[in-house]
């Protein structure tokens, strides 16, 4: 993961958990080893996710587990709320 100016720091990172060569567990961990994210937001978003990986990616660091089942105003609702506590500026979205 390339070095983020303060422009383009995240406040919320998004992870599909089945991502194509990895799973969002691996990358929850990899993560984890950035410092300077260790204050970001991240959330596991899966079509499907047991309730034995949602517990390994909540203990990997992860604030929340969301279906894509969830209704698009439930992601956004969910979204803003994770986005309100990071403090991030919400004016752009």
């Amino acid at each position: 993961m390339n070095e983020l100016s303060d422009e383009e720091f995240p406040c919320l990172i998004i992870i599909d958990f089945n991502l194509p060569t990895e799973n969002g567990l691996a990358m929850l961990i990899k993560l984890k080893s950035k410092n300077r994210l260790d204050n970001v937001p991240k959330v596991i978003y899966s079509g499907y996710l047991s309730t034995s990986d949602q517990e390994k990616c909540l203990q990997a660091g992860a604030v929340s587990c969301m279906q894509k089942s969830v209704s698009l105003d439930e992601v956004r609702i969910d979204v803003m709320s994770m986005l309100a506590l990071s403090n991030c500026k919400t004016d752009k979205i």
